[in-house]
């Protein structure tokens, strides 16, 4: 019987700590094939003032294997980079993108701050910063 109960303690300790070391931020959403496109950044809101910022890009372009571009006005390559999707358990928000783009870049302002996102339809894209200046960013899908 004392056996049993030594058995059944370490099981659960092993369980235990297989839960406990799952980190939810870590996990892929399955909205990256709604993502995979060019996006033309409408508009940004937020700040101190409500007024948005200029933030340096025109576009912001996601593609596969989590690789991601921003572009200017006439479309040259302002800056690249890598972005993660991780769930987000928030009302309406999808989830979260972190982005790692070199700090000196152009856009490094809009990279410093991990953006909640949500879609509004099929070609509607927001993304909101959980804290700080709290922007928030609205792209359209570009045909």
């Amino acid at each position: 019987m004392g056996r049993i109960i030594k058995h059944a303690i370490v099981i659960i300790t092993l369980v235990s700590l297989c839960i406990a070391c799952c980190d939810k931020g870590d996990i892929q959403v399955d909205d990256e094939g709604r993502l995979v496109a060019k996006w033309h950044l409408e508009r940004v809101t937020g700040g101190l003032h409500g007024n948005g910022y200029n933030p340096g890009f025109e576009y912001l372009e996601f593609l596969n294997d989590h690789f991601c571009q921003w572009y200017g006005a006439d479309n040259e390559i302002l800056a690249a980079g890598r972005y993660e999707l991780r769930s987000l358990d928030m009302g309406e928000y999808t989830g979260l993108i972190h982005f790692r783009v070199s700090q000196d870049s152009l856009i490094s302002h809009f990279v410093k701050v991990d953006k909640k996102y949500r879609f509004e339809g099929r070609d509607t894209l927001l993304m909101d910063e959980g804290c700080c200046d709290l922007f928030s960013y609205v792209f359209s899908r570009v045909p």
